[in-house]
């Protein structure tokens, strides 16, 4: 199973973006001052793949909670 930092690194089309994120550790969901947010809002960065993101962001986080 991916850890939460593995998937938001292999996230490719984020990288450009993340760099400019007010946290260094921002994993893109709801942190102030996300340039990834900010890009998808801009349509900079595919709704659709974004949402993906969300959704396995969200599946790592369940499976964490059920298993340890």
């Amino acid at each position: 199973v991916l850890s939460k930092e593995q998937l938001r690194d292999s996230m490719n089309e984020f990288l450009e973006y993340a760099q400019h994120c007010r946290f260094r550790d921002c994993y893109h969901i709801k942190e102030p001052g996300c340039a990834v947010r900010a890009a998808v809002e801009q349509k900079q960065i595919a709704q659709k793949r974004y949402d993906n993101y969300i959704k396995h962001y969200n599946e790592i986080d369940e499976t964490r909670k059920r298993y340890y």
